[in-house]
C-alpha cells in the first residue's frame, strides 16, 4: 500500500512539473511555431529571393496555409517555390501570386513525415520595379499537425530594398496575361480593343458613337486609362480590363486627353488646353489635385514618365519644331533632349 502511494505521489509530482514547465504530451508541439521571412536587396529590373523559414518541433508541422501582402508598386513577385522542410512528397492545395492585389497565397500539405533537416518552408522570387522599400507582411498563418489540429503559430514579415541600377523595369500587367490595348475604327468609329500579345482573341471594350482612344494600362494591369468624347468633349476616364466600371476623372469644358500613368500607379500625366493651349498636367489617379506642369505659348503634348517617376518627357514646339524635352515631375528644369533634325516630324517619347 505504501509502495502504491509512493508511486502515485511520484507521478503527481511529474505531471505537476510538466504543467508548470509547459511540457506537452505525445503529438503536441512544445512551444509555439514561428515563421520568419528574411530581408533581401534587389536592383531595378533584377531579381532576388525572399526566404520563409520555420521553427517547429520535429515532425509536428505537417501542413500550412499562408497569406502574404506586399507593396506591389515597388516589387513584383515572379514565383513562389515550396522549400524542402515538408519533404519531397507534398500536396499543393493552393498557390496564388496576385501582383495586381499585392498578395501571395500558399497552402501545402506533407504526404509523409517531414525530414526536419532544413527549415526552409518556401521562397519567393521577387523583382525590383522602382527604388524604395517594399514591406512583406504576414496577413494570416495556419499550421496543423498530422491530425489536422491547428498549432499556435506566429509569422514575422520583412522588407525588400530596391536600389537603382540604371535599368528599366518591364511592367507586365499581371492580370491580363500579356494583352495589348489599342484603338481601332474597324466597327465604324474609334473604339478601344484588347488583343493577346500573339495577335489572337481581339475584344472590343468600348461601344459608343463618340470617340474613345489613347488607352494606357496601369502599372499593375488592373485598370485602363483612356480619353473619350462621350460627354461632349474629350475627358479622361478609367475602366476595368474587361471594359466595365467606367469612371470619369476629369470634368472641364476644355479638352483633356492622352493619359500616362506614373510608374507607381498613383498619378496620371495628361494633356489639356483648359488654360488656352495644350499643356502638360498631372493629377492623382482618382482625378483629384490636377496641376499644370508646363507653361509655354507653344503646344506641349505626349507626356511619358521616367522609370523612377522623377521625370517626364514630352514633345513641344517651343524651339520652332517638334522635339523631345525632359522636365522634373513637378514641371521644373525643362531641357531639350533631341537635336533639330526632323522639323515638325520630330521625335516622340515612349
Amino acid at each position: 500500500m505504501q509502495h502504491r502511494s509512493l508511486l502515485s505521489l511520484v507521478w503527481g509530482v511529474i505531471l505537476a512539473v510538466m504543467l508548470l514547465t509547459g511540457a506537452a504530451g505525445p503529438g503536441r508541439a512544445q512551444g509555439g511555431v514561428t515563421l520568419t521571412l528574411f530581408p533581401a536587396e534587389v536592383g531595378v529590373a533584377e531579381t532576388a529571393v525572399v526566404e520563409g523559414r520555420i521553427a517547429c518541433p520535429a515532425g509536428s508541422c505537417m501542413s500550412f496555409d499562408l497569406v502574404l501582402r506586399f507593396d506591389r508598386s515597388i516589387v513584383r513577385v515572379w514565383n513562389a517555390t515550396i522549400g524542402p522542410y515538408l519533404g519531397t512528397q507534398v500536396f499543393e492545395r493552393q498557390k496564388l501570386v496576385d501582383n495586381a492585389a499585392g498578395e501571395v497565397r500558399l497552402s501545402y500539405e506533407a504526404l509523409g513525415m517531414p525530414p526536419g533537416t532544413d527549415d526552409l518552408l518556401f521562397s519567393l522570387e521577387v523583382g525590383g520595379l522602382i527604388p524604395g522599400t517594399a514591406v512583406f507582411s504576414v496577413e494570416s498563418l495556419q499550421i496543423a499537425d498530422a491530425n489536422g489540429i491547428l498549432l499556435a503559430a506566429t509569422g514575422t514579415g520583412t522588407q525588400v530594398t530596391v536600389f537603382e541600377t540604371g535599368k528599366i523595369a518591364f511592367f507586365s500587367p499581371p492580370v491580363n496575361e500579356w494583352e495589348v490595348a489599342f484603338t481601332s475604327e474597324r466597327d465604324g468609329n474609334p473604339e478601344i480593343y484588347v488583343i493577346n500579345a500573339d495577335g489572337t482573341n481581339p475584344r472590343r471594350l468600348t461601344e459608343r458613337s463618340e470617340l474613345d482612344g489613347a488607352p494606357a494600362w496601369s502599372p499593375d494591369g488592373s485598370r485602363l486609362a483612356f480619353h473619350s468624347a462621350r460627354d461632349g468633349n474629350l475627358e479622361i476616364y478609367l475602366m476595368n480590363p474587361d471594359g466595365s466600371g467606367v469612371q470619369r476623372l476629369t470634368d472641364n469644358p476644355a479638352s483633356d486627353s492622352d493619359p500616362a500613368w506614373s510608374p507607381d500607379g498613383t498619378r496620371l500625366a495628361f494633356v489639356s488646353d483648359r488654360d488656352g493651349n495644350p499643356e502638360i498636367y498631372v493629377m492623382n489617379a482618382d482625378g483629384s489635385n490636377a496641376q499644370r506642369l508646363t507653361n509655354d505659348p507653344s503646344t506641349d503634348t505626349q507626356p511619358a514618365w521616367s522609370p523612377d517617376g522623377r521625370q517626364i518627357a514630352f514633345v513641344t514646339a517651343r524651339a520652332g519644331v517638334a522635339e523631345v524635352y525632359l522636365m522634373n515631375a513637378d514641371g521644373s528644369s525643362p531641357r531639350r533632349l533631341t537635336p533639330d533634325l526632323f522639323g515638325a516630324n520630330g521625335w516622340y517619347p515612349a
